[in-house]
């Protein structure tokens, strides 16, 4: 039972970190190309390759809109999906090189999970290393002072449509300062995927064919 539980959740949490990323592109589709490989003689079937061994094919697209088609009502283009295989299996090599773990009860058997859940892994890592200036978090602390009532409950907050927030209403800083980083990372999440997806693209020369 609980395993049955786990393998849902996987599913779910992958589904809605995948279709938030679809959404990334719509705003990068003027962002310039990376550089082209080598010329050679296209090989049938394949869909996107660079150097040090890079490759996407057909089948990898396909088995990609058939998770989807299975799990989801979502859709979208082939290219689109096309685009959006070539940049899971460019996060999910990376997270491989960097021997990145998966939450606990979160290693599915199927390959394309598994390679959702690689792809993931790596966007949370690159968010994580991701420098964030100490100023913002103060200044979003001190926007919202709201979000860190030391009692929100109080008859204070529930009666006075507009109370006066004091420094001895809030929590300090230091308890709140890991949660302000944790918020501020997710709501930059999407330009992170996109502006990383342009990065490994341009490393490995890859060409979405």
């Amino acid at each position: 039972m609980r395993s049955d539980f786990l393998a849902r959740w996987t599913v779910l949490m992958l589904l809605l970190w995948a279709c938030g990323a679809f959404s990334a592109w719509a705003s990068e589709q003027g962002a310039a190309s990376p550089p082209t490989p080598p010329q050679g003689a296209p090989e049938a079937g394949v869909v996107a390759e660079g150097e040090d061994g890079f490759r996407v094919t057909e089948k990898d697209v396909r088995d990609m809109i058939d998770f989807f088609s299975t799990h989801t009502m979502f859709q979208t283009s082939e290219k689109e999906y096309r685009r959006y295989t070539v940049q899971t299996f460019l996060f999910a090599r990376e997270a491989e090189k960097l021997r990145l773990e998966l939450p606990e009860g979160m290693v599915p058997d199927d390959p394309v999970q598994k390679r959702l859940a690689l792809a993931n892994a790596y966007v949370q890592y690159r968010l994580k290393i991701m420098k964030l200036e100490p100023e913002a978090i103060q200044s979003y602390y001190r926007a919202f002072p709201e979000r860190f009532l030391k009692d929100p409950g109080a008859e204070k907050w529930r009666t006075n449509p507009m109370p006066f927030i004091t420094e001895e209403d809030v929590l300090p800083l230091s308890e709140v300062a890991s949660h302000i980083e944790d918020f501020i990372r997710q709501q930059v999440k999407k330009r992170v995927e996109a502006s990383v997806f342009q990065e490994l693209m341009a490393a490995y020369r890859v060409a979405i064919k």
